[in-house]
């Protein structure tokens, strides 16, 4: 059955679940989304909030917000 729903899936969105698969139901990497919202430290508050209304639909779920240097990726702060 999971075959099956995974052939009706994009196949980038099934290569990512056939990744969360390959862990452990019961281990972080099992349980965790692999998404995320971040945004640059570049922004204002009023940019920031209208990028995160931007996502917020298509997000899981925003339980923390991720700054991270725009080129690179690294980590710069939270915010929750």
């Amino acid at each position: 059955m999971a075959e099956a729903i995974l052939h009706e899936m994009t196949q980038d969105e099934a290569r990512d679940v056939r990744h969360l698969l390959s862990f452990p139901p019961d281990s972080a990497a099992g349980i965790m989304t692999p998404d995320f919202v971040a945004v640059s430290p570049y922004l204002t508050a009023d940019e920031a909030l209208t990028q995160l209304g931007r996502v917020a639909e298509d997000a899981e779920t925003i339980y923390y917000v991720y700054v991270t240097e725009p080129d690179t990726g690294r980590l710069l702060g939270v915010l929750s």
